[in-house]
Formats: structure tokens, sequence, C-alpha cells
């Protein structure tokens, strides 16, 4: 039995726990702040009812998904962090690494080897795990195990010494010409103002499967993006304003809308092209997205304008599109 009280000091208070063990009264400093406070006075039963039982990970986990910050984070950002947590768990109940003290360094080092190895389906395609995605892991586990380390259920971070995988330098995205832009529009069928739209709007084909009439206002596309959590607030071009005018459903475009209907647009645009081409160019939906990037650029579009459109939160992201420039367009403000 347990009971946590506040104790005033001379500057601050403090909570303290009670414990009773044996008829033997123990007491315990826990913190300032109420709801660290209760989460210690958790650990402190698990370790004083059971002394030789160590903290298990799955456990830490739950305490650490109650901390203020994590609940303060948008749905996209929490999603990210557990899916990363959750995988971490598994591959170590794999090897019956159950509790905190058995994740070794060595542990971490396989963990992250293993994750890159994985692959991923986007866009109707497997593909490796961007480089920005692992380093965020290895973020996610660090925070994890500092959280451990100041909860007092470890004395170290297995993580510590990771380093951040050294991103490979930008290549340039492929992005489709004039002549793939009228072939994919030949044989586009039902998926023609899906197409239109995402080359006039540039936003990501994610936003798209789920839009609504309620995200256009006037020429407006307003609508809170999955991948980032942030609000897109950008104009409409008279193109794309001419496909949501002629859509009346409360989803745009309904034929998208579900998950199991998203594999015959993928297939009808990998239909244009061969199976080599596809894999070397690494064609999908969101090669519309670079070519809206690109074709903004060369229509000397400055790139703070350009971040505003993609609703990317750093500029860095944007200026990777910058080598994208045609030479033609550079030399108008050389010569």
């Amino acid at each position: 039995m347990s009971t946590i009280y506040k104790k005033k000091l001379k500057n601050k208070s403090v909570y303290y726990g009670n414990f009773y063990i044996d008829g033997k009264r123990i007491r315990k400093r826990l913190s300032s702040d109420i709801k660290v406070a209760k989460t210690k006075l958790k650990l402190l039963e698990l370790e004083l009812l059971n002394p030789k039982k160590t903290v298990d990970i799955i456990f830490a986990y739950k305490m650490f998904c109650d901390q203020p910050y994590l609940k303060d984070l948008n749905k996209a950002s929490f999603v990210s962090i557990d899916k990363c947590m959750r995988m971490f768990v598994d591959f170590c109940s794999q090897r019956r690494k159950h509790t905190l003290r058995l994740v070794t360094p060595q542990v971490a080092q396989e963990f992250i080897i293993h994750r890159s190895n994985m692959k991923i389906y986007k866009y109707g395609q497997m593909v490796s795990i961007s480089d920005s995605t692992l380093n965020r892991n290895i973020g996610y586990l660090k925070r994890f195990f500092n959280f451990c380390i100041e909860m007092e259920y470890i004395n170290r971070n297995p993580f510590m010494s990771i380093k951040n995988v050294r991103k490979k330098g930008v290549s340039q995205r492929f992005f489709f010409t004039d002549d793939h832009l009228s072939k994919i529009m030949k044989n586009a069928g039902k998926f023609k103002d899906l197409y239109i739209f995402l080359i006039e709007t540039g936003i990501r084909a994610t936003d798209v499967f789920n839009l609504k009439q309620k995200h256009i206002s006037e020429n407006y596309l307003i609508k809170k993006m999955n991948k980032t959590g942030d609000y897109l607030n950008v104009p409409l071009s008279r193109k794309a304003l001419d496909v949501v005018q002629l859509r009346t459903a409360e989803y745009i475009f309904p034929e998208v809308h579900l998950e199991s209907q998203r594999r015959k647009v993928y297939d009808n645009l990998k239909s244009n092209f061969n199976e080599e081409f596809l894999r070397k160019n690494q064609i999908n939906l969101h090669t519309f997205r670079h070519t809206f990037a690109h074709t903004m650029l060369n229509r000397g579009v400055p790139k703070e304008i350009l971040q505003t459109l993609l609703g990317h939160k750093s500029i860095q992201t944007t200026e990777i599109y910058a080598n994208w420039v045609s030479n033609k367009e550079l030399e108008k403000f050389i010569f």
C-alpha cells in the first residue's frame, strides 16, 4: 500500500511517497511535479514489491507516453514516435530482451541496422526508408532512454553512442516532362482530374486521398497536412478550381478515398512506363509534386514562396529543388 503527499519547503512544494512493507514505513522523496511524482511512485512500488525485478520496456514506454510534451504533439508526430517504439519493443521481444537493463549498446546498434534494412510500402511500391526517417528514429529512442535515466530506471543510455546517418548527396529527383504528362493524361481515364489537381497544386497524394469540399474556401485550399500536422493555406490555380467545381461529393476524389481503390491509380500511372524506367526513376504519385516544384522554379517563383506552396517547415527542404532550375532559365539572370 502506498500514498502520496505534498510537503512545503522554503521556496517550493515537494511530493513524497509513503510505503508500508511488512509493517515498516518507507518514505521517499519523489518530485515537485505531481505527474512525475505519480510516475516515480508507480516505479518505486514495482521495485519495492519486486526487488529482483527490473523495469519492463513496455511499462517504461507507457510512463514515457504520459509526459506532457508528448501529449502536446500533433497526431502525425505522435504516430511516428509510437510506430518506432512498437517496432523496437517487438525487436527486443523477439530476442527476449524484455527489460531495460538488457538493452545494451550492441542491441541498440543491431536494431538500427535492422531498421535501416526494412522496406516500406509507399506510393504503390516497396522502398527503403530514408536517412531522415532513420535519424528521427534514433532521436526518438535517445529521448526515450534519456527519460528512463531521468526516472532512474537505468543509469546509461544504450543509444548515446549511435550517431545519425550522414545523408547522401541530394540527387536530382525525377520530374515529368511535357511529353510524359501528355502520355499520362491520354491514358488517365477516370483519374485525369486527380492527375490535373496533383500537377496544379503540388500537394502530397496522401492529402488528396481524403480531400473534402470543406477544405476548399473560395479560391483557397485550407487543410491540415497528414505528414506534418501543419495547415496548408494556398491559392488554387484556375485549372485546379475547374476540377473542384465539377465535383459535388463530400470527398472530392471518391475514386481514391478508400485504400483498396488506390492500387488502380498506381497501376494506371505506371502503365505509361516500362519496368526499368519505373525502377530507375522511382516514379509514383509523389512525382507530380516534384514536377510542380520544377515548374514553379522555372517560372521564376522565389524559393520562399515555393516553401509555402509545398508546405515545407524548413527552407532547407525546399532548397533541395533549387538545382532543378533549367540552364535556359538561369541564363535570364546572367546574360
